[in-house]
């Protein structure tokens, strides 16, 4: 068995864009908690991948294709701190 590897940001964002389509304002935290869901990760999968200065690679990648899905694609809106929704 190979060592688990979390999806890319690009890989991210689809499964994102479903998650939000409901029309709701997400907070960040339940983001990432509904994706590891959607795309079947352990709780230890999750946590086998950290960065050194803490937060999972999960949570960093999914920050990221949020950003990108705000900045360059301009799908989603960051409503507050920790709170996006798709447009």
């Amino acid at each position: 068995m190979g060592k688990f590897k979390t999806p890319t940001p690009k890989e991210l964002k689809e499964p994102i864009l479903n998650i939000l389509s409901d029309g709701n304002v997400w907070k960040k935290e339940d983001i990432v908690a509904k994706l590891a869901n959607r795309i079947n990760l352990t709780d230890a999968e999750i946590k086998s991948e950290t960065f050194p200065r803490g937060g999972t690679v999960l949570e960093h990648y999914c920050a990221q294709a949020l950003i990108s899905l705000r900045d360059q694609e301009c799908l989603v809106m960051h409503r507050s701190r920790g709170y996006w929704q798709k447009k």
